[in-house]
């Protein structure tokens, strides 16, 4: 008994406390960085600031492991290093937002595709300005409730609301012919992605 308390006693010991604080800072700034990233679409955020503090740790850590490296503890003097600097690669190379978005768009789809089958049916019809209001159910696959409709060619065309602001505007274009994007909804588009057949996410500043 008093040689399994000795050893779980050492093994705590062994793991220093700035890899503790840097293991609850690292997943605290992660959290941050996402949410800022799924709530606003980039980087410069509050999340930046806490990245000052990052690298702070990665400085102490370095210092760290050259104070305790001499001391035969070379293992458990690297902790904290590879905590801050895996924090590092995973705040600044992860794209969250892009990984919401597409997590977002693959749980929505079905109901996507439910509002197509409205439009081609004619229950869903465009006013003068080529949108129309969504029902209530499905409010939510557009940013302002609203989806833009064109069929001019014989293709159908509609356009779900994901950004409309100053900042331009963003969303996924579903082509029933499943041909890129081009002039249709004021052409433009900057950023064409294909998301799966028929359907894209396109934006414009």
């Amino acid at each position: 008994m008093a040689a399994y308390e000795y050893e779980e006693d050492r093994a705590v010991q062994e793991f220093p406390a700035l890899g503790v604080v840097s293991l609850w800072f690292g997943a605290a700034l992660v959290l941050v960085t996402a949410v800022a990233q799924i709530m606003h679409g980039a980087k410069d955020t509050a999340a930046q600031s806490l990245q000052i503090i990052l690298v702070a740790f990665i400085l102490a850590s370095g210092v760290y492991l050259v104070f305790r490296a001499g001391q035969g503890s070379l293992l458990s003097a690297t902790v904290p290093l590879l905590i801050n600097v895996g924090t590092l690669i995973i705040v600044q190379g992860v794209p969250f937002a892009d990984l919401w978005e597409s997590v977002r768009f693959q749980s929505n789809l079905t109901a996507y595709e439910q509002v197509i089958d409205l439009v081609e049916a004619g229950e869903l019809l465009p006013d003068e300005s080529g949108s129309t209001a969504l029902p209530f159910g499905y409010r939510r696959l557009s940013a302002n409730g609203r989806i833009l409709i064109d069929s001019s060619g014989g293709v159908t065309r509609v356009f779900f609301y994901r950004r409309q602001a100053a900042d331009g505007l963003a969303g996924y274009l579903y082509r029933a012919d499943g041909a890129p994007p081009q002039a249709e909804f004021g052409g433009g588009w900057t950023v064409v992605l294909g998301k799966r057949p028929f359907w894209y996410y396109c934006a414009r500043p």
